[in-house]
């Protein structure tokens, strides 16, 4: 397998009990899309607070080209982590592995950091506060909330993820109930 971004052969490393192919001049990594969620959920708590507040994540100034797997040659699909425009992960939907370009591991786990911290704030305030909670929220809508802080670079984005919360909480109370 080949790097997609030098063309180098990808070396053969393992992260637990999963093969993982860096490239060998750091322009990247090939690894399974578990495995990239497990180190995620695992490696958000050793990042500092300070940390993660204070990361800000800028966009590209140029869109990157679109790439192949380098497994299968597929064109990998390109999205934004979380919705972050600033780490952009490459994803192929045969092999169900990322390409995840130099650095875009760390920045994924700080931003979970950092969304992490502020719910906690969020957590610690509404607990504070003596605000009533809301009966049967669901996990995905406050890390939603919380995601709005992270968009320090879009308002616009931040403006549309609450806009989207507020929407499902009106339109679907049952997923609140």
């Amino acid at each position: 397998m080949k790097c997609p971004r030098c063309s180098n052969g990808l070396l053969k490393g393992v992260i637990g009990n999963a093969a993982m192919f860096p490239c060998p001049e750091r322009h990247g990594l090939l690894i399974p899309r578990k495995t990239v969620a497990s180190i995620i959920e695992r490696g958000w708590a050793a990042v500092p607070r300070q940390t993660a507040e204070s990361r800000v994540f800028r966009p590209r100034a140029a869109p990157r080209a679109s790439i192949g797997c380098p497994q299968c040659h597929l064109a990998m699909e390109t999205y934004p982590f979380c919705g972050i425009r600033a780490i952009e992960i490459d994803r192929c939907l045969r092999c169900d592995r990322l390409w995840l370009d130099a650095n875009e591991l760390e920045d994924a786990v700080v931003a979970v950091a950092k969304a992490k911290y502020r719910l906690l704030d969020y957590d610690a305030l509404k607990d504070k506060l003596r605000l009533p909670p809301l009966e049967g929220e669901h996990f995905f809508f406050r890390i939603l909330r919380s995601y709005s802080y992270l968009c320090e670079t879009d308002p616009a984005l931040a403006e549309a993820a609450m806009g989207l919360y507020l929407v499902v909480r009106y339109f679907a109370p049952s997923l609140f109930a």
